[in-house]
């Protein structure tokens, strides 16, 4: 099991899809070890999903 970052996002590999979800908070410490290997992996997209939740309880 990876105990940092770095060691976490190894087995990405050129070509890669990445998902990335900020239903809690985005992990910033992947996301900088990611760009970390921009030498390393060519190709990988990156999907960030934020969700916006619609407040009908506010009156204008």
């Amino acid at each position: 099991m990876p105990t940092t970052a770095q060691e976490a996002v190894k087995p990405i590999k050129s070509g890669d899809n990445v998902f990335v979800h900020s239903a809690a908070a985005i992990p910033r410490h992947l996301i900088a070890a990611m760009t970390e290997r921009h030498s390393e992996v060519r190709g990988v997209n990156i999907y960030i999903r934020y969700t916006l939740k619609v407040m009908l309880h506010i009156r204008t």
